[in-house]
């Protein structure tokens, strides 16, 4: 029987991470409640010194197991969208698309802007703290989805060669199989949202103000790059477009208090 610790295999990989978000998110949340409910404390997001350890852990969680998949080789680069591009053929494909994610997204955040009242002033310090943090997030997300992304676009061979055994199966397998790269995107994408479903600090998200713009924002920008990388498998116009809407938007057009 063969052992799930395969370090060679990217089902590995995909698996412990999906598991690992889903019990440290969990558990925390769990953690937080009881400490909540022994101190009578108001349910508030985490702030100071414990905010700051909470990203850090996150950050962790993002940046490091691509390299280590890379090292046993269980993940490619390439997939990732890293090396091996054709630039001139990818900024053909890919670069009005991603201008015209730029666009759209900042100009549906305008819009929407626009129509909230509340007070729009902010510290230089908020607004420096804001406009530096952003790329930052920004990138680790990025970072992330790749991550996911070339994981099931390595496995989706191996999906297609499963449902190929099955007679009613197989002619899904063979459209897999036919544009690997597209599905396994798309496959991607879903484990991403999947983890997110999963994450009670990320559906909590969804009903503070402020943050709820937030997390709907990366939610059009996952769709939005994941269908670009599917046009022009470029991790680098994926990020310049999610660094651009987040930064200009951190920056410059916070929502009002």
């Amino acid at each position: 029987m063969k052992s799930f610790i395969d370090l060679n295999d990217p089902a590995f990989w995909l698996c412990s991470s999906l598991l690992a978000a889903v019990v440290a998110t969990n558990a925390a949340w769990l953690a937080r409640r009881v400490l909540r409910k022994r101190s009578g404390a108001p349910a508030t997001p985490p702030h100071g010194a414990l905010s700051a350890v909470a990203w850090l852990l996150v950050s962790l969680y993002f940046l490091l197991p691509p390299p280590a998949a890379w090292r046993f080789g269980a993940l490619s680069p390439r997939l990732m969208g890293l090396n091996g591009i054709g630039w001139v053929g990818s900024l053909r494909a890919g670069a009005p698309l991603m201008f015209l994610i730029i666009g759209l997204l900042i100009f549906g955040w305008l819009v929407y802007r626009r129509s909230l009242a509340g007070d729009r002033t902010r510290t230089r310090l908020e607004r420096v703290g804001a406009t530096l943090r952003a790329p930052v997030d920004a990138a680790l997300l990025q970072w992330h989805w790749a991550f996911y992304r070339a994981l099931a676009i390595a496995l989706l061979p191996i999906t297609a060669g499963a449902l190929a055994n099955s007679e009613i199966l197989r002619p899904l397998g063979t459209q897999l199989m036919a544009v690997p790269l597209y599905w396994g995107s798309w496959l991607g994408l879903a484990l991403i949202a999947l983890e997110w479903a999963l994450n009670p600090f990320g559906r909590a998200e969804l009903k503070r103000p402020g943050q709820r713009e937030i997390a709907l924002l990366r939610v059009a920008l996952a769709i939005a790059t994941t269908a670009l990388f599917t046009l022009a498998p470029n991790f680098w116009l994926l990020l310049i477009a999610h660094l651009t809407v987040e930064t200009v938007i951190a920056g410059w057009l916070s929502l009002p208090k």
